[in-house]
């Protein structure tokens, strides 16, 4: 009688292990699929203020703060941002003077697209 216990007991203590063994991989494969925390903080530009933003603009070019300087007044009055007219169409020297309508890259550019529009025989 001892022995058919013996034996029982080996065998429930094999099903567990087995039992368990399979449980854990299964766990440790469901796991690996989740998607992991981000430990990134927020973007930076949503933590500035204007100031901070236009100085960081300035920082790296003065077109460029000046363009961030018309887009944050803009913001202040109400208007939005996306509908503005043409905000950014143009380069706006530091001296506060636009840059002609037509500049020299705008020209190489149509002319360009003219080439290629003959050779191709759409015009």
């Amino acid at each position: 009688m001892p022995g058919i216990f013996l034996k029982l007991g080996k065998a429930l203590l094999k099903q567990v292990l087995v039992l368990g063994l399979i449980t854990l991989i299964s766990l440790g494969g469901s796991l690996a699929f989740l998607q992991q925390p981000s430990y990134a903080s927020a973007s930076t530009s949503n933590t500035l203020t204007p100031e901070e933003k236009i100085d960081r603009a300035y920082s790296i070019r003065a077109g460029t703060g000046i363009r961030e300087e018309e887009y944050q007044r803009r913001q202040q009055e109400g208007q939005d941002p996306t509908k503005m007219k043409d905000p950014y169409t143009r380069e706006i020297k530091p001296d506060q003077e636009a840059v002609p309508e037509t500049s020299g890259l705008e020209k190489k550019i149509d002319r360009t697209r003219n080439l290629v529009s003959k050779v191709t025989g759409q015009k």
